[in-house]
């Protein structure tokens, strides 16, 4: 069942970026030092809270979408509902404070669907709100759509303890989730954000996004 799809335009304050790609730099809005990734052939420049640490995006499943490109991995501490998370790493994460954000390329647009708002939109309603339906958690933010620097762009965020694939359930498994779509060109750029803490999550979602037009916040609201 197809989500219902809002769509408003979104008046956001433009600033200039700062920082020097995955180092941290300057204060963004939230007043604290953010880290820059930079993407030369987009172009993206995307500046996100310095205390999420850059990881190493993995190797690419087999049988997955070879479309799709993995730009940045970030985040701090252990999400207990990684698949990859060990017991003990993630019975220690139901202690301290994790997030987890990651970007993604999609590609493999056709490029019919780019021309069409009304399917664009649909498209990106449901590349946000596919994994905010997951088993155990509960919407906070339907697909909400919003201009980001003149491009269409979706959120969907939820809350709750997503329920495990495997025999053990993680404990204190809690968490906001929220993810951002957006059409750049011929790509669609997908954020995934999630964290135990839904003052990081919004930390997260006030990262500066610049596609060479000047500075926006991600999204523009507030999750809770």
């Amino acid at each position: 069942m197809q989500a219902r799809v809002r769509y408003a335009l979104a008046a956001v304050v433009m600033l200039a970026s700062a920082g020097s790609a995955q180092n941290a730099g300057a204060p963004g809005s939230t007043g604290k030092p953010m880290r820059t990734f930079r993407d030369a052939e987009l172009p993206l420049t995307f500046s996100y809270p310095a205390e999420l640490q850059p990881r190493a995006a993995g190797t690419p499943q087999a049988g997955g979408n070879s479309c799709s490109k993995t730009l940045l991995v970030a985040g701090i501490g252990q999400d207990p509902n990684d698949e990859s998370a060990t017991s003990s790493g993630a019975a220690q994460a139901g202690s301290t404070r994790w997030a987890s954000l990651t970007l993604t390329d999609t590609g493999c647009v056709p490029p019919r669907v780019l021309k069409k708002t009304k399917v664009l939109d649909q498209m990106l309603s449901g590349m946000t709100s596919g994994p905010t339906e997951t088993l155990g958690l509960m919407p906070m933010e339907q697909p909400v759509g919003y201009l980001l620097e003149g491009r269409h762009a979706f959120l969907a965020a939820a809350q709750g303890e997503p329920v495990s694939s495997s025999d053990v359930q993680p404990a204190n498994g809690a968490e906001v989730l929220a993810v951002v779509a957006v059409s750049v060109k011929d790509h669609i750029l997908l954020w995934r954000m999630a964290s135990n803490d839904p003052n990081l999550l919004n930390e997260m979602l006030a990262s500066r996004v610049d596609f060479g037009t000047g500075a926006q916040a991600l999204y523009p609201g507030h999750i809770g």
